[in-house]
């Protein structure tokens, strides 16, 4: 891709690009003739051929090191003001907003090659992606799935995005499931892609640190329909869903009445669909709603009916949603994403349906770091939901984990009721002690995440894997 392309594309998308060359001898800078092949906002990738976007941050301000990036090969800059650098530079007002434009000119817009499914929404996004690449690899499509279990972010920067998307493509890939997140769509990282279908699942209260009010999160979500999708699916249960689809008589409306209940278990639920008996073995109404996603997408995506009913009866598990931990043991430990009131709620609520005899204890904490204000409503739904709760530290990071428990606990009702233990290994062992036989214990928060971040230190913890040991080890352990 050369210079004049990615120009067109800028002015195409509406930015206003000035260009110019700081070539000591007055002759345009090599960016202008050189074959542009990658984009990058880090100037440690920087390198012949690759523009580096000088991205101005919180922390660091990009276009201190374009400098760096220029010396590494960099020979095109993207910045918002001129550099005393020796290389060609394009000037736009806001480099954040114009980095995604450039980023899919030069990898030559590969998601015009894809068929792209985005789904944003506070919860189920992991899920009803993984559920989608289930249904379409059973039918043979070559699927990739870009998340919380692929990345160090749940949506990649704008850069790294469209270099995936042009990999996928030389791959050999059919479909992407992409989820994207509020703070995606907020710093532009998923625009310049144009969308197969876009899906919102629900909006409940979280990261209100960033989004401060639930109407600028609100807004933020609603980013992703902005027309660029050729199908758009939303979710009317939600309140927020319900009002995004309103006045927009193209887009796809889902509800759990679509579908009927036939049987809810430990093991999974059993509903029909379009005529269909489905049996997804995953426990819990919000995953019927995510199973319900996943098969609508993929019936735009041109999947027949009955072959998304047969795949969803042979989807597996998710790592850390819902995840029954295997062990000889007298309590079953399901290990859980759930990190936000809504997910609580309704995580423990899919148990106490499945399993309605069973006592059920929670064992979970709070992110340090991140959104304060829903520390004591998971607090309260926890209360709410389970017969015994153990408050213990997630991911405490720069915060002392005292002090984040602490507020937690002032959303219950009854703070004395609930157990405090901060080391999370020894809170699922005394969850494992103090639960009944035939109980069912939730550790929520981390689901995946195999390491915990205690000030500094990234230490190494897997929820699933420290259950199982201790269940092995627990009295009763062959009771089962």
């Amino acid at each position: 891709m050369h210079l004049a392309e990615v120009l067109d594309d800028l002015r195409n998308a509406g930015f206003e690009a000035e260009v110019r060359s700081s070539a000591t001898d007055g002759t345009p800078g090599t960016g202008v003739t050189a074959n542009l092949t990658d984009a990058t906002h880090d100037s440690r990738q920087a390198a012949p051929g690759v523009v580096f976007c000088a991205v101005p941050g919180a922390t660091f301000d990009g276009h201190d090191f374009a400098s760096s990036a220029a010396n590494a090969g960099s020979t095109t800059l993207l910045v918002d003001r001129w550099v005393d650098v020796d290389a060609t530079q394009i000037r736009v007002t806001d480099v954040r907003a114009a980095m995604p434009v450039v980023a899919s000119s030069v990898h030559g817009n590969p998601s015009r090659e894809l068929a792209v499914f985005g789904i944003t929404g506070t919860n189920g996004k992991t899920t009803t992606t993984n559920l989608l690449a289930s249904i379409l690899r059973t039918v043979g499509s070559n699927v990739a799935v870009i998340g919380t279990l692929s990345g160090l972010h749940t949506t990649p920067e704008a850069t790294d995005f469209q270099r995936r998307l042009r990999q996928a493509v030389t791959n050999g890939v059919d479909v992407i499931a992409a989820e994207i997140s509020s703070h995606a769509l907020e710093q532009h990282r998923a625009d310049s892609i144009e969308f197969a279908v876009a899906a919102f699942s629900n909006l409940t209260p979280d990261h209100l640190d960033y989004h401060l009010t639930m109407e600028s999160y609100f807004e933020a979500k609603a980013r992703l329909f902005d027309g660029r999708a050729t199908h758009e699916l939303i979710n009317v249960d939600d309140e927020w869903g319900a009002r995004l689809a309103a006045g927009r008589s193209d887009a796809h409306t889902l509800s759990l009445d679509d579908v009927q209940i036939l049987e809810a278990g430990a093991t999974g639920t059993t509903f029909e669909w379009r005529t269909h008996q489905v049996h997804l073995p995953i426990p819990g109404d919000m995953n019927v709603a995510n199973a319900l996603m996943a098969a609508e997408a993929a019936l735009l995506l041109g999947v027949d009916s009955a072959a998304i009913a047969a795949a969803l009866g042979e989807t597996p598990q998710v790592p850390g949603r819902m995840e029954r931990v295997e062990a000889s043991a007298a309590v079953t430990a399901i290990v859980d994403y759930s990190h936000t009131p809504d997910s609580i709620d309704r995580a423990l609520a899919s148990i106490r349906t499945s399993s309605p005899e069973a006592s059920i204890t929670i064992v979970f904490g709070c992110g340090g770091d991140r959104d304060r204000t829903k520390r004591p409503l998971m607090g309260a739904a926890a209360e709410a939901g389970a017969d015994l709760v153990i408050v213990t530290s997630d991911n405490p990071r720069s915060e002392d984990p005292q002090t984040i428990i602490d507020e937690a606990v002032a959303g219950m009702a009854n703070p004395t009721a609930a157990i405090v233990e901060v080391d999370r290994r020894a809170a699922i062992a005394l969850a494992i002690e103090e639960t009944p036989a035939g109980g069912v214990i939730l550790i929520a928060g981390k689901g995946h995440e195999r390491t915990q971040t205690i000030g500094d230190d990234v230490l190494p913890f897997d929820d699933v894997a420290v259950a199982r040991e201790l269940l092995e080890l627990a009295p009763g352990a062959s009771a089962r």
